[in-house]
This record gives C-alpha cells, sequence and structure tokens, in this order.
C-alpha cells in the first residue's frame, strides 16, 4: 500500500513554486486510449505459431456526472454501459469474465506519514454465473455489461498532495500465457459532481454571497459576489457599495483571493490532515488596474483591463478611489475565477474521497486616512465559498441535437474535448455564461449591452434551449428530404 517513494514520472513545478507531482498544464482533451489487452508472452507465442486469445473493452460514455447527496437523502446512481469482446484462436472454456470499475488515489503527506497509494472504491461484475463454465466457440465473442456508479463515487481530483482517478478494466482468469490472466489497459472514466437543483440535467446554482456589515472606517458596506454558475475558471461580479463612510479614506487597492484548503484521510489507516489555506488571487485592481465597471470595453485612457492577475501589483502612489464622509460609493468589477491548475472544485456533502477541497473568499480593502501618508491598513473579510467542477455548464449536462451523421467520429486514437471552460477565451465565456451579468448591469446603468438580441433578460439556460429549438426548426424532419 505504501512504499515512501514519490513516483519519478511525474515531478515537475506546480503553481506554488514547490515541487508539484500531480500538477499538469490545463488541456481539454482525453489522450488516446488503448483498448486491446496486452500480456509478456504475446509476441513470443506470436512468433512460434502460437496465437492467443485477446480481450478488449468499449463504454459508450466516459464522462459521468454524479449528484452526491446528504445520508438518507436519495438520489440517483450513474450507469456505465459497454462491451467486452474476446476473441479466441479455438474454442475454450471459460469460468470467470467480469468487468472491474474502480477509482484510485495517491496520496503525498505533508507530513512525516510516506506516500501511499490504493484502491478507494471498487465494483466488479461478473459476466458468467457463479460456478458455471461457458464453452466458447473459435472466434470473437462479444458481451454487453453494466455496472452501477454510487453517487458518492469521488471525481477525479489532482493537486500538490495527491490525485484520484477512476477506470475500467476487463478480466478472463486463466486465459491467458501459460494460465496467466489476461487483462485489457485500464480505461480511464472521468466523474464529475454536479450538485444541481432538482433535476439531473440542471446547472449548479448560481452564486450570491453577500457581505454586510459596519465598521468605524467605512461606516456601513456591503459587498456581494454574483456569479450565474460558481466554476473553477468561471465568472464572478464583484459589486462593492460604501453607503456613508465616517471619515475621508483613500482607498489604494482591492484584493479578491480563493483560499483553498486540502483535508487528506487514508483509506486504510484512517490517518487525517488538513493542510494549511493556500492563498489563490482572483484579480486585483488598484490605479494601475481600474475595474471595468462590468463591461468587456476598457476606459480609453486606462490599461488594457486583465480579468484575473497571478499576483497584485507593485504599490501605486495614486489612489483607486476616495470615500468621502456621507458620500456613496460604489464599485463593479467582472473578473474570472482561476483555472483548474490554480483552483480545484469544492468536494459536496456526500463524497466519499480520500481528498476534499473547501474554499473560502476573501476580499482584502487597502486604505490611509485622507490627508495622512502613515502605513497603509488592511480591512479583510472572508466567507466560504462552493466552487463547482468547470464542466457544470448547461450545454454540457444535456444531450445535443439530432443529426443524421455524427459530427464527431470516434477511433480508438481520437483526442475527444472534455466539456471544460477553462480554456475559454473571457470574451466568449461572458458570451455564453456570463452574458446575463453584463446585461443586467448594462440596463441600469445605461451603457450599451453586449449585444443586441431579443434575448437580453434570458438567462444562460434559456438562452441556450432557445438556440437549440431553433436549430431543431431548421433540420429536416423524419422521414422529410431536402
Amino acid at each position: 500500500m505504501s512504499n515512501g517513494k514519490t513516483p519519478a514520472d511525474e515531478d515537475e513545478k506546480g503553481p506554488q513554486g514547490k515541487i508539484a507531482p500531480f500538477w499538469v498544464e490545463s488541456n481539454p482533451h482525453r489522450p488516446a486510449q488503448s483498448q486491446r489487452a496486452t500480456s509478456s508472452g504475446n509476441s513470443f507465442f506470436g512468433r512460434i505459431g502460437l496465437a492467443q486469445p485477446s480481450l478488449r473493452i468499449s463504454t459508450i460514455e466516459d464522462v459521468f456526472f454524479v449528484h452526491p447527496a446528504a445520508e438518507g437523502v436519495p438520489t440517483d446512481s450513474e450507469r456505465l454501459r459497454g462491451h467486452v469482446s474476446l476473441w479466441l484462436p479455438k474454442a475454450r472454456a471459460i469460468k470467470d469474465l467480469s468487468v472491474r470499475f474502480f477509482a484510485r488515489y495517491d496520496i503525498a503527506w505533508p507530513d512525516t506519514t510516506p506516500y501511499e497509494s490504493g484502491v478507494c472504491l471498487e465494483r466488479t461484475v461478473s459476466l458468467v454465473r457463479d460456478g458455471e463454465e461457458m464453452q466458447l466457440d473459435k472466434g470473437e465473442h462479444t458481451f454487453e455489461f453494466i455496472v452501477h456508479i454510487p453517487p458518492s463515487t469521488p471525481p477525479y481530483e489532482r493537486s500538490i498532495y495527491g490525485r484520484v482517478r477512476a477506470g475500467c478494466q476487463a478480466v478472463a482468469r486463466g486465459l491467458g500465457p501459460l494460465g496467466s490472466d489476461l487483462l485489457t489497459p485500464e480505461r480511464r472514466i472521468y466523474i464529475c459532481v454536479n450538485p444541481g437543483l432538482e433535476e439531473q440535467s440542471r446547472p449548479p446554482p448560481p452564486l450570491n454571497m453577500r457581505m454586510v456589515g459596519e465598521t468605524e472606517e467605512f461606516g456601513p458596506y456591503a459587498f456581494k459576489f454574483q456569479s450565474q454558475y460558481a466554476m473553477v475558471g468561471g465568472l464572478v461580479l464583484l459589486k462593492m457599495h460604501f453607503l456613508a463612510p465616517n471619515t475621508e479614506l483613500v482607498v489604494h487597492a482591492v484584493r479578491v483571493k480563493v483560499l483553498q484548503t486540502s483535508e487528506l484521510q487514508s483509506p486504510s489507516t484512517g490517518h487525517s490532515c488538513t493542510t494549511k489555506p493556500f492563498v489563490q488571487p482572483v484579480f486585483t485592481l488598484d490605479a494601475l488596474h481600474p475595474p471595468n465597471n462590468a463591461s468587456l470595453t476598457p476606459a480609453p485612457s486606462s490599461t488594457p483591463i486583465s480579468p484575473t492577475l497571478a499576483s497584485p501589483s507593485a504599490p501605486s502612489s495614486a489612489p483607486l478611489f476616495t470615500l468621502t464622509p456621507g458620500t456613496e460609493h460604489r464599485l463593479r468589477h467582472l473578473g474570472r475565477l482561476p483555472n483548474d491548475n490554480e483552483v480545484r472544485p469544492t468536494t459536496q456533502e456526500g463524497t466519499d474521497t480520500p481528498i476534499r477541497m473547501r474554499h473560502d473568499m476573501q476580499i482584502e480593502v487597502v486604505w490611509t486616512r485622507g490627508g495622512a501618508e502613515g502605513e497603509r491598513k488592511k480591512t479583510i473579510l472572508t466567507q466560504k465559498l462552493n466552487i463547482f467542477s468547470c464542466a457544470c455548464f448547461f450545454d454540457s449536462l444535456t444531450l445535443p441535437l439530432y443529426s443524421p451523421t455524427d459530427p464527431n467520429p470516434m477511433t480508438d486514437n481520437t483526442r475527444i474535448l472534455i466539456p471544460c471552460v477553462c480554456g475559454m477565451p473571457f470574451r466568449r465565456l461572458v458570451e455564453e455564461h456570463g452574458s446575463s451579468l453584463v446585461r443586467r448591469h448594462a440596463l441600469r446603468t445605461g451603457e450599451v449591452a453586449l449585444s443586441e438580441d431579443s434575448e437580453s433578460d434570458e438567462d444562460d439556460e434559456t438562452r441556450a434551449r432557445n438556440r437549440r429549438r431553433r436549430a431543431e426548426e431548421g433540420r429536416p424532419k423524419v422521414g422529410e428530404l431536402r
């Protein structure tokens, strides 16, 4: 279970600047998956004319959205469907042919505990009745299988502290060379957690976080974070409202950060550990990087606006804005959460995984009293945040339009896009997943909206349905030729 060594083939620098064995570049493609079984003796026996049986496994789907729930709350499980193909060079009798679904884990403990690897979930389906022997003729035989994926299945996870990944494999016992087991290569299965609403095909709930209070300097204030879907790599709209400051204050910078804490627990020994929060900047607003006022068009005299900054900029003598006593002040900025290399999804209740993630949103206001050039002070506010998977949006959770031909034909070596927003450009992300944030603000301020569609008051889910309906109306009906 534990060998005390870190894998040598995954050793590269992570975003924290430390050795991060499980950090990789964001890639929205699935790797090519080999399906044919291999064994150490196949090539040798093939050369001397003794053909060996071969085994293949294929799945109808390889991306699944599970719906975990609290204990005692009913929920549905997903089904992994596929086929196993067994080729025999001569008639054989088989007693054990099965498909195994599993979730593997690796934990790199931050303390002195040795590195640990193991299996945290396993489900096996037998394709031959227990105790019976199946006589098969020479040739290829195909078996269909269904494996239930529990709602508590751990999703795909990777960080500097370890990784979790799922897969499936077919096993034919006793059919390999010299009576060994015949195995297919492990086929990857991608598990995402979607804590949607009442229906399975609904995306996660929107973000509407409020930080309301009063301080001696700021007086009453209200900070608000909004997002259509609070996803990794998704959009977040910051609204700051100072109602009536008590004194004159000069605000130099506003910094928004995400604090990520990892909770590790060994499935085999029960050993647990909670890491220190890792601070990941989301964006920084100052004189050099002014707020975009929830608009995609920067001011003519300002520096080009970046939706997210990797680190705070150098201190500037010019203020971001000044608060005067008794005068309210508003600020709005549309930014973007970090991608899946920097921030992982929050682990949802009901998920059974050895690596859990929890998050907090933190806003930091840097200020000095008006007319004074003393030491800058900071006011920091923190609130719990729930971040969902970057694959949980409406278009990835619903079926595509029917088509006479397959728009994305697959082969064994095909690299297919995994639904993910991390690689989307900022403008496209706003158009597809956050235009309602921009449009609603534009309607209140009188600015020109992002587009002139008549759907300006519709949310992303409604607009996606309308796009599909219009596309379907333009397609021939069944049996109709054009």
